[in-house]
């Protein structure tokens, strides 16, 4: 089982299906996880579960003592978790080393893909404030 964290609209998770992995693709964004889902469906794909997931506000265990419905980190561990963490990291403030480490308690490998501050897309992440990520470097 592959979880992947920011997914976006899942090649990642459609290169791991091809592999025959199962993989849960999670992203922020509900239009991206629909397209996700929209492409699955027209391929035919069923080892790919496209969900809508803030890891910063995860789903937590509900329902009576909290046994119902468990939370997403429970319903672990994935064999490996692709994270892409530039958003978390920089957007909503997260420790780099402490996100990596998180990650690391629901999955036997994680994978991060590291994208600079100098990126394009990056740079316009804390545009309306002070760079305050020292640590955010490779």
């Amino acid at each position: 089982m592959l979880w992947d964290l920011g997914a976006n609209v899942g090649v990642l998770s459609s290169v791991a299906s091809e592999k025959g992995m199962r993989a849960v693709s999670f992203d922020i964004d509900p239009a991206a996880v629909e397209r996700n889902y929209m492409e699955y469906v027209r391929r035919g794909e069923t080892n790919i579960l496209p969900l809508v997931l803030d890891l910063t506000n995860p789903s937590s265990s509900i329902g009576w003592e909290n046994k119902e419905r468990i939370s997403v980190f429970e319903r672990g561990p994935a064999y490996m978790v692709l994270a892409l963490v530039h958003r978390l990291a920089i957007f909503k403030n997260l420790p780099f080393n402490e996100l990596v480490s998180t990650l690391g308690t629901i999955c036997n490998w994680v994978a991060v893909e590291f994208v600079p501050k100098s990126d394009s897309q990056v740079e316009r992440l804390p545009s309306t404030r002070d760079d305050i990520f020292p640590d955010y470097t490779h």
